[in-house]
C-alpha cells in the first residue's frame, strides 16, 4: 500500500448545507437528517463531471435521490445517469486495492456512509484511511466516524462511470 489522497476538495458536500439539507427524499425525509449516502455518490458524480458549484451539487443528488433510492430513502444501486454518463455501483471486498488504484469508496457503516478516498500510510488501522464525511464539518480518517456509528463496515460499494 502507499500514500494516496484522491483530491475531493472541490466536490465536497456536507450534507447539512443550505443549498442541501433542505432537499427531499421521496418519503419527505431531508438530505440533512438522512443524505450521508447519496451525498456520498453526488461526490463521485460531481467529481468525474468536474461539477463543483452548489447548484450543480444539489442537481446531482436531486438525480441520485431520483434514480438510485427506493421510497424509504434507502440507496437501491441501481444506475444512474448525469449528463450523459451512466453510472454503475458495486459491492467491493478489497478497500485497500480499490484505493490504492485510484477508486474512491463508499464505506456503509451502522447508520452512516463516509467517502474513502486514500490512504495514509504513517498511520494504522482505520485511522490510515483518509475520508470526507457528508455529516461532518472536518474531514479527517476512517476511526472517528467508527466511534459514533461502530467499528462494523456493512458494505464498501463503488461508484463507476461506465
Amino acid at each position: 500500500m502507499r500514500d494516496v489522497n484522491i483530491d475531493f476538495n472541490d466536490y465536497y458536500i456536507n450534507q447539512s448545507g443550505s443549498s442541501f439539507k433542505d432537499i427531499r427524499f421521496k418519503n419527505n425525509t431531508t438530505v440533512g437528517t438522512y443524505g450521508c449516502g447519496v451525498c456520498c455518490a453526488a461526490m463521485i458524480i460531481c467529481k468525474e463531471k468536474g461539477l463543483t458549484s452548489d447548484s450543480d451539487k444539489a442537481s446531482v443528488i436531486r438525480k441520485v435521490i431520483d434514480e438510485s433510492t427506493n421510497n424509504n430513502g434507502d440507496l437501491t444501486y441501481n444506475t444512474i445517469t448525469y449528463g450523459g454518463t451512466k453510472f454503475n455501483w458495486s459491492i467491493v471486498s478489497d478497500m485497500a486495492a480499490e484505493i490504492d488504484n485510484n477508486t474512491p469508496v463508499i464505506c456503509q457503516l451502522n447508520g452512516h456512509y463516509v467517502l474513502v478516498n486514500g490512504f495514509d500510510t504513517s498511520k494504522s488501522g482505520f485511522s490510515a484511511y483518509l475520508i470526507k464525511d457528508p455529516g461532518a464539518r472536518t474531514n479527517t480518517n476512517l476511526a472517528e466516524p467508527m466511534e459514533t456509528y461502530g467499528e462494523t463496515i456493512k458494505n464498501k460499494i463503488v461508484l463507476k462511470a461506465q
